[in-house]
This record gives structure tokens, sequence and C-alpha cells, in this order.
């Protein structure tokens, strides 16, 4: 199933490559994040698009809103340290699980 954003930001958190897409422009991430650590999402400009507290160890944080612009790149802090960078995109994830499907 793919998420739309009509408003607002998202943003989602997992611990593994569950994550098959959006409709519309979202940054995926990789990152060793714990519980209570605060994540910060920049855009090139040095600007805060989004800034969240987890409350679970998560290795995989999605951005997604009006603040993300595909094509452009933002990065990722952890409590303060920058963790990395990506580009935003649309459609389905990269690496992420498809849907259910029989085998012949």
């Amino acid at each position: 199933m793919r998420a739309t954003v009509t408003g607002g930001t998202l943003i989602q958190g997992d611990r593994g490559d569950m994550f098959e897409g959006m409709e519309g422009a979202y940054a995926q991430f990789s990152a060793s994040v714990s519980s209570g650590d605060t994540i910060t999402v920049t855009n090139a400009s040095g600007q805060v698009v989004a800034e969240y507290a987890s409350s679970k160890t998560i290795s995989q944080v999605v951005v997604a809103g009006s603040s993300i612009t595909e094509g452009e790149t933002y990065s990722i802090s952890v409590n303060g340290s920058e963790a990395g960078t990506a580009t935003a995109t649309s459609g389905a994830a990269a690496g992420g699980m498809g849907g259910f499907g029989g085998r012949p």
C-alpha cells in the first residue's frame, strides 16, 4: 500500500525495508536511530524541514510533505550529528518489499 500526504509532514521510521513508496516526493534515509534520539532533516540551504523524537529504535527514515521536492538533496542528523543524505524521489522505493504475490 502506498501513502499520500495531503498536508503537513510525514516522518516514518522502521527497522527494515518495509517502505514501498509514496504518491508525491519523499526522501528515504538509512540511519541508526535509538529510542529517544532526535531526528532532524534539513534541505540544501540548511533549513529544518522536519524534526522528530523517535519513540523506538529504527534504521530507515522516510520524510514526505510539501517541504520535500523531488530531485532536491536533504540531510539527516541524529542528535545533532550528520547521519547521511538522500535525494528526494517519488514512486516505488528502491530496495523496498513488494506486495504479496502467489507463486506459479
